[in-house]
């Protein structure tokens, strides 16, 4: 399996990226002391996928992310939007607690502001 694996932490999720399959799972909370140092090198992981392959699937499966990481996402999700409308197959799953009303609305809120489409589900 070609795969990359980071470590959860105390204060970042576990990204499991299995590149056979184009399948990125960020599980856990997300709010890392310095949130671009953590995120920018997936980040760039994520685009020269894209960029290669037709299509990606990222499932977000995290109980907490603060604004920072947020803004992050939603770069990501707004780069990502680009190849979207060029033909690439991109899907975001959002994954959430039923009684999680913030993880719920940042879920809708990301949704609000891309192309892509952002299928939200309640665990």
């Amino acid at each position: 399996m070609n795969a990359v694996l980071i470590e959860s932490t105390k204060f970042s999720p576990e990204v499991l990226f299995d590149k056979s399959k184009g399948v990125i799972n960020f599980t856990g909370k997300l709010y890392p002391a310095n949130a671009t140092e953590f995120f920018n090198p997936i980040h760039e992981m994520i685009i020269d996928y894209i960029k290669s392959n037709s299509e990606i699937t990222l499932n977000f499966m995290l109980t907490y992310i603060n604004s920072s990481a947020t803004k992050l996402v939603i770069r990501l999700f707004e780069e990502l939007d680009l190849y979207y409308e060029n033909g690439k197959k991109i899907l975001v799953n959002w994954y959430h607690d039923e009684l999680d009303d913030d993880m719920i609305e940042v879920g809708e809120d990301i949704s609000e502001l891309v192309n892509i489409p952002i299928k939200i589900y309640s665990n």
